[in-house]
């Protein structure tokens, strides 16, 4: 196998805002600290270069593509964001020299195509409480490819609008969340808010019981459902305390370098309000008023799809197909009727093991932009669900991909897999791999432990 050489500095010519300080320092992690990134010349086309090279030819549906020769490399993109994850994708190529007795950084030959058969890539995740477990993960996620990260926020953030003893003392500070985001936003990754705003309520899982302000003070009861689970879709000032919280949220979040600004509304697992314990008609009302609102303010909604679907409704449901529809749904009504034309909805299936997620085309065809969510850190992860929804798109019965987390701290053999799934190329040795050795190497790369072993590695200490 030929190889290029990595230079102690290497001097490349790129657009400007592509070589970032987050860039450089993911490229010294990869590069073993033998090799510093340079900026040697702007240009204004989407083309990154170093020493001589054919440039390579962006094929149909490539995002950006990449020629790597024993005497430079070029990396060719669409648009800017394209051109750093062809970048990202050129780092993850380096390696040792596999020949050498002592560090010699090297990059194999070859031509790589960014063709990417799922374009929506997004991924969502609950706001932790440690900045490092955080920033490496925000790091992992632009590494490999995804567009969209999803930030949910619950207690775990000090909102204006809403009592300071509600707040977890653990969180991380609003300064280094900006930091943080300002990163992900630097490597191309676009930062979405997401507020619960139906079941949830409570800013806790309901295994734990605590209430984030009911358990502050009782006076708050009028906000919420009786058992505090779900915001009172009665109550006209619920809207008023969900609307602000948006508004600051979307102002700390900074969207104004992508082309499309969103908002991740919730919606899941509102379990008393898919019984008869009052009209469904009210709840589209409430569905409708905050999807609306959004749209007008300039943004695109998502939500998840756990509420909007009965089994009644869908004349392929198969008993056997796994799909989950919120628990014991009693109301024929039709909750898409509440939404915006524009929401996309997130349908989180995380048993379906073979494509057709019935669900997913159900929505699909309400006219609906739908993206398949898979769950990553199960310990039962097989793949197949990962495969499902990724062949839901490939059909062109799904719009997109959301991956969901639920933590930062475990192993991401799956989010790897699905990037893979999606089309992120394999570096020379990642596809003979054990998944959790690359998460591994790749966390490794991206933010060093220093010797601290209660930061090494991916999973919680």
């Amino acid at each position: 196998m030929d190889f290029y050489k990595v230079k102690k500095v290497e001097k490349v010519s790129a657009p400007d805002g592509v070589i970032t300080r987050p860039l450089r320092e993911i490229w010294k992690g990869f590069s073993l600290k033998q090799s510093t990134l340079v900026l040697d010349n702007v240009v204004e086309e989407f083309v990154l270069r170093a020493g001589e090279c054919k440039a390579p030819t962006l094929n149909q549906g490539d995002e950006y593509a990449i020629n790597i020769e024993e005497n430079g490399y070029c990396v060719v993109a669409t648009d800017k964001l394209s051109l750093i994850r062809g970048v990202m994708t050129l780092i993850m190529r380096m390696q040792n020299n596999p020949t050498a007795e002592v560090l010699d950084i090297v990059i194999a030959c070859g031509e790589i195509h960014g063709n990417f058969c799922v374009k929506e890539r997004t991924i969502h995740v609950m706001c932790p409480t440690n900045a490092f477990d955080f920033r490496r993960f925000i790091r992992f996620c632009a590494l490999i490819q995804y567009k969209i990260l999803v930030v949910e926020f619950r207690n775990n953030f000090g909102f204006k609008c809403l009592p300071k003893g509600m707040v977890n003392k653990k969180a991380i500070s609003k300064r280094k969340l900006k930091k943080l985001f300002k990163e992900g936003n630097d490597l191309g990754l676009q930062i979405v808010p997401m507020f619960n705003s139906l079941g949830h309520a409570s800013g806790y899982g309901e295994e734990h019981g605590e209430h984030a302000l009911l358990d502050v003070d009782v006076k708050y009861q009028p906000l919420y459902s009786p058992n505090g689970w779900c915001f009172n879709v009665e109550n006209p000032k619920v809207i008023d305390l969900l609307n602000a919280i948006r508004k600051e949220l979307c102002e700390f979040v900074d969207q104004s370098q992508f082309e499309k600004k969103y908002y991740h509304l919730g919606f899941d697992e509102a379990y008393l309000y898919r019984k008869k314990y009052l009209p469904p008609e009210k709840v589209a009302s409430f569905m409708k008023t905050l999807t609306d609102q959004v749209v007008a303010d300039g943004y695109i909604p998502f939500v998840w799809g756990d509420m909007l679907l009965n089994k009644e409704m869908i004349p392929e449901y198969d008993k056997d197909a796994g799909v989950f529809y919120c628990a014991q749904c009693e109301h024929p009504y039709d909750l898409l009727k509440g939404l915006n034309p524009k929401t996309i909805i997130c349908d989180w299936q995380y048993s379906v093991n073979k494509a057709p997620v019935v669900t997913t085309a159900h929505l699909k065809e309400k006219g609906y932009n739908v993206y398949g969510s898979a769950w990553g850190g199960t310990s039962w992860f097989t793949g197949r669900n990962v495969t499902a929804h990724v062949d839901m798109v490939k059909q062109g019965k799904s719009d997109g991909i959301m991956m969901t987390t639920w933590g930062v701290t475990k192993r991401y053999d799956e989010v790897l897999f699905c990037a893979y799934e999606c089309g992120l190329p394999h570096n020379t040795w990642s596809k003979y791999s054990q998944p959790s050795t690359v998460v591994a190497t790749f966390y490794r790369n991206l933010l060093p432990a220093k010797g601290n072993f209660k930061k090494a590695g991916h999973l919680s200490k």
